[in-house]
């Protein structure tokens, strides 16, 4: 039945495209498509945008199932989010917690997840997550709550089993390192004390969780670029935004309105005054369930402190990328949620027994539960249109957050892509407004004055932007491209030269430099730069008559006619039959 509600509620996402950032994870990453690219993605951090290898090894698999065809991604997403409910109910029987099976049939149909299923680069959440309760589940079966250690000596194995589980966890989304201490809550719910051998059992989870948490940080500062950002919060400034965050999530799971992509961007001062109102109380709100634990039950404290603890990576004390455009995001409490919805599934048990419902008969409270069921599933239903395609989620943002100075950048190069070069200049020109010290938007706009041919307005607008982030590849892509355009060869290779360091996987950089360095004569340089691109773009059809062309320049014949041939049988296979009439004319040319 969670399958299948899981499924419906779903169901439109099995039709829509690749959106943002799954360029980096699925359509553009050469590990994927590579047969040694397995290899790379576990032995050599850095070869993917995050080094989440057990996220990467899936697209690698089923880049062999259904290559680049969006359904076939989307369907292993709902089938894990499906997944993950029916681990979440066996966590809450293992626990004792009632109505497990509500609180499940919850989480798969709350629109909240809608972030995480439908969108493919979030596979490493509804993975994580499947790792997550896994290594939970296990751990809860061998160690004896009540009194602390192993239920039974020899079940050491499973112990083992656990931990491989939540390392695949950690190796899915290093959010899950907060799964020891979670264990920690739930010790203390059950019991009410912890002693010190609890400490120990979790100790080994502390460890992995620490290390491979520590490499994902290092990540997001060296690879995603995080260290070029400055989100520009002072220590209580930090506090101040997870308050309101913890405010903010909960309210979603209550009320379910407006969820949009990107959030609207809190202004918070380097002295924020009285929104360190909002995390005091919390903590107040923690000091109080927990002084009321003899009368309330320990549940309602445990539950804030899940929640708390759960988000904790994500609640701005550690500077991570997506927060240059929003604090807070629906993918961000995927995890964290499940507490919530236990103890709400909990509640709704216990008051289906009251004596004041029970002059109910059993259908009609079955009948109740099936509505909310069915409202969530339409939510969701209609949330996940949403995801259709880029213009689709750009505009819909856009619709529910006009500030969204990314979404206006992004739209406007769909636009552009369009030939509305008007409107996406207008776009462009709002985003910088929106954000003027947006690296981003400066490189988008100097994109659109270059294509206009106001090539000197590009290359200010370029050179602005590499004060900003000096590293960004993109920008210094463009920036060479500019230069090409004006004749400066000589700087034009310096930027692709910087921008090949920046990015070195990256096939279009090795192929600008090379461009460039034919045509200052540097010819051997100029291959092994062609060969580099065509190493990792092998499907390029341009990429690789330019090398053959190249060849031919270079007295070697018999290699430039090989990736003609090669080139040629792309075409052919991509029907682009322009680009085959070209090869012909080019191969009788070099035999003559």
């Amino acid at each position: 039945m969670l399958l299948v509600a899981t499924f419906a509620a779903y169901w439109p996402s099995l039709s829509a495209g690749f959106i943002w950032d799954d360029d980096d994870y699925v359509t553009n990453n050469v590990a994927i498509r590579s047969s040694s690219g397995l290899v790379s993605i576990w032995t050599k951090p850095g070869t993917t945008v995050q080094y989440y290898p057990m996220v990467f090894t899936t697209f690698w698999l089923e880049y062999r199932m259904w290559n680049l065809n969006p359904a076939g991604y989307h369907a292993t997403n709902i089938l894990l989010h499906a997944l993950c409910a029916l681990l979440f109910s066996l966590v809450l029987r293992q626990l004792g917690v009632p109505g497990a099976v509500l609180s499940a049939f919850a989480f798969a149909l709350h629109p909240v997840c809608v972030e995480s299923v439908a969108w493919v680069t979030e596979r490493k959440n509804v993975l994580s997550t499947v790792f997550y309760l896994s290594s939970a589940l296990v751990f809860l079966k061998t160690y004896d709550l009540e009194k602390g250690g192993l239920r039974n000596p020899r079940r050491w194995r499973w112990y083992v089993v656990s931990l491989v589980l939540f390392t695949l966890a950690l190796l899915s989304k290093t959010v899950t390192c907060t799964l020891p201490v979670a264990i920690l809550i739930v010790i203390w719910w059950k019991r009410g004390r912890l002693l010190l051998r609890d400490f120990l059992f979790v100790l080994p989870m502390l460890s992995l969780g620490a290390a491979l948490g520590a490499m994902t940080i290092w990540m997001e500062q060296h690879v995603v670029g995080a260290r070029h950002i400055d989100l520009g919060l002072s220590i209580p400034g930090r506090f101040a935004v997870a308050g309101r965050a913890i405010y903010f999530y909960l309210s979603k799971l209550v009320w379910p309105a407006g969820l949009t992509f990107i959030y609207p961007r809190w202004t918070v001062e380097m002295d924020p005054g009285w929104q360190l109102a909002v995390p005091v109380s919390v903590a107040a709100a923690i000091c109080v369930l927990g002084a009321l634990r003899h009368r309330l039950g320990r549940s309602p404290a445990a539950t804030l402190l899940l929640f708390i603890v759960t988000l904790s990576p994500a609640l701005g004390f550690v500077d991570v990328f997506p927060m240059r455009y929003s604090f807070v995001a629906d993918h961000f409490q995927y995890l964290a949620m499940l507490s919530p919805l236990a103890l709400g599934g909990a509640l709704l048990a216990r008051a289906g027994q009251e004596r004041a419902l029970r002059f109910l008969p059993g259908w009609a409270r079955l009948a109740g539960l099936a509505a909310v069921g069915l409202i969530l599933a339409v939510l969701t239903n209609r949330q996940s249109r949403v995801y259709a395609d880029p213009q689709t989620l750009w505009a819909d943002t856009l619709k529910k957050n006009p500030s969204a100075w990314l979404a206006h950048n992004n739209l406007g190069h769909i636009l552009l892509q369009q030939g509305k070069a008007a409107d996406a200049l207008r776009h462009f020109e709002e985003a910088l407004r929106l954000n003027p010290e947006s690296v981003e938007a400066m490189v988008s706009l100097g994109f659109a004055r270059a294509g206009a041919g106001e090539l000197e307005e590009a290359v200010r607008l370029y050179r602005r932007a590499l004060e900003i982030w000096p590293s960004n590849s993109l920008c210094l892509t463009n920036l060479g491209a500019a230069l090409h355009r004006q004749g400066k060869l000589e700087e034009a290779k310096d930027a692709f030269w910087r921008a090949l360091d920046a990015r070195p996987d990256r096939a279009e950089h090795h192929r600008n430099l090379g461009l460039v360095l034919a045509q200052t004569g540097e010819l051997e340089r100029a291959i092994t730069g062609y060969e580099q691109a065509v190493k990792r773009a092998p499907r390029n059809v341009l990429f690789r008559v330019e090398f053959a062309r190249l060849l031919a320049r270079a007295g070697r014949p018999g290699e430039s006619r090989e990736h003609y041939l090669i080139a040629r049988s792309t075409a052919v296979e991509e029907a682009d039959f322009g680009a085959v009439d070209t090869i012909d004319r080019e191969v009788a040319d070099l035999g003559r």
